[in-house]
């Protein structure tokens, strides 16, 4: 297991090299998301998931960051990251941005 710390948020790489989940708990906000997208990309696993379960806060640019994450990962493995354990907050955050992003493509 590998733990990495980013503003207020904690980073831990847990499972095997080849099938590892990544855990974000605390905050990940507009101050942290550069610094996490650096942080993840020096991890070597494979991340199959992202368990967001402990994230308490996460604001827009967190939710971006968080997007940029895994397809960055599904870039690099072949696979993009299912999220798992988020909360209805988070969730609800993760969609608005999505839906935004789909938006701006399509214009």
């Amino acid at each position: 297991m590998r733990t990495l710390h980013v503003g207020l948020a904690r980073i831990v790489v847990r499972g095997p090299l080849e099938h590892a989940v990544l855990e974000v708990a605390g905050e990940l906000d507009f101050s942290d998301v550069d610094q996490f997208v650096e942080q993840v990309a020096t991890i070597p696993h494979r991340v199959v998931s992202l368990d967001l379960a402990g994230l308490e806060f996460l604001d827009g640019a967190g939710a971006r960051a968080v997007e940029q994450v895994r397809r960055a990962l599904e870039e690099r493995h072949g696979e993009l990251p299912a999220i798992i354990g988020a909360t209805r907050a988070v969730d609800r955050t993760l969609t608005l941005v999505r839906k935004r992003a789909a938006k701006a493509v399509a214009h």
